[in-house]
């Protein structure tokens, strides 16, 4: 078994315990431990430090993705014409995309 790093009381005869590498539960009415043990899988461990931005350099690559959503968000405003465009259609659509974040922003505070 690996070593144990925290031990949190789950109830009177069950206990989790936090170990090196994993996490198990120890039944004191039995005496059993039961514990999994993680491995850091290659790909999706680079994928995650990609998304907390513990790479070095990564964060010219966020900038570079946040302008562009934002440039294809505001084109996209102005490439369709006539009815389904922004005088038409567009403005209630474009309306819903506003009052949708903002009412969900509203009602969670």
């Amino acid at each position: 078994m690996p070593p144990v790093k925290r031990v949190l009381s789950i109830d009177e005869s069950h206990h989790r315990l936090m170990l090196e590498g994993g996490v198990g539960v120890y039944d004191a009415a039995s005496g059993c431990v039961d514990y999994e043990v993680h491995e850091k899988r290659p790909v999706v461990y680079w994928f995650n430090r990609l998304h907390y931005n513990r790479i070095q350099g990564w964060n010219f690559m966020g900038d570079f993705f946040a302008v562009s959503l934002v440039f294809f968000a505001v084109s996209g405003l102005f490439m369709v014409k006539g009815k389904n465009g922004l005088a038409g259609r567009g403005k209630w659509l474009l309306l819903a995309g506003i009052l949708i974040p903002l009412g969900y922003i509203w009602l969670a505070a």
